[in-house]
């Protein structure tokens, strides 16, 4: 089906049907909680005064990229905005893979050491890191940055300052795409400009369709996690972010 230019296209659904019932209340659901949950007392909260870190940063790896790893660090030891943990979560990473994370760690400054916490995990699907990492995770909000990606130096800085005011809800940044090409063992290299396809704000009834928010430009408040209990779904061995980030859209709303 193609979009309107409204992206209205549940309207267009069969009337009084399960499916078209199903997705309308899920959009109703969403407009109310966007606009109106995260007034309430128990959401808002004086972020200043909190003494725990404002950002936890959960990275998984393999070790299998070390380039890459190296590269993902750096881009955090890089950002304007400090206050943040770093999760680094080995999983499924072999001998030799485990080796190479521990030196890529001992090669870090030692101001940047202290906020790094090192975690294996040896089963599981790919989920499983992200429920170990949230449950440990101190920050307020938790964002997550694997080792195949570049960040700009202002990513965490463009989550604080969005929330101070819309404290609560999933903060949401923009993203690039680029096209790349593994050179020799574990280098990587750009075949094309980057593509500014998700450069775009979070719309629900897209976000059905065709994912625009991917993992990475997202940071999400720790309380549906650790006290309303929503984790990620460990059957997934795919779309498991997608999924998250969906239900819990409808309970925290989304700010770009």
């Amino acid at each position: 089906m193609e979009n309107n230019n409204s992206n209205d296209w549940i309207t267009c659904l069969p009337p009084d049907t399960e499916l078209q019932r199903y997705l309308t209340s899920i959009k109703n659901n969403y407009l109310f909680s966007n606009k109106q949950y995260l007034n309430e007392e128990n959401v808002t909260e004086d972020i200043e005064s909190i003494k725990c870190p404002f950002l936890s940063i959960l990275i998984r790896t393999q070790g299998k990229r070390e380039d890459g790893l190296r590269e993902a660090l750096l881009c955090v030891l890089a950002q304007t905005y400090t206050d943040y943990e770093i999760i680094l979560i080995a999983h499924k990473a072999d001998k030799k893979g485990k080796e190479i994370i521990r030196e890529i760690i001992d090669d870090q400054q030692e101001e940047f050491k202290e906020k790094i916490r090192y975690i294996e995990i040896d089963d599981g699907t790919r989920t499983k890191p992200l429920n170990v990492g949230f449950s440990l995770a101190r920050g307020n909000y938790i964002s997550v940055f694997d080792d195949d990606d570049i960040l700009f130096d202002r990513w965490a800085e463009c989550f604080y300052e969005l929330s101070k005011t819309d404290y609560g809800r999933i903060l949401h940044t923009y993203a690039f795409s680029q096209d790349w090409v593994v050179v020799g063992e574990k280098s990587y290299r750009a075949i094309c400009a980057p593509k500014n396809i998700y450069c775009t704000d979070f719309d629900l009834e897209r976000q059905l369709i065709n994912n625009k928010c991917p993992l990475m430009t997202l940071a999400f408040p720790m309380y549906p996690f650790k006290q309303l209990g929503i984790i990620f779904d460990e059957k997934l061995n795919v779309m498991e972010d997608w999924d998250y980030f969906m239900r819990l859209s409808l309970i925290c709303g989304v700010s770009d």
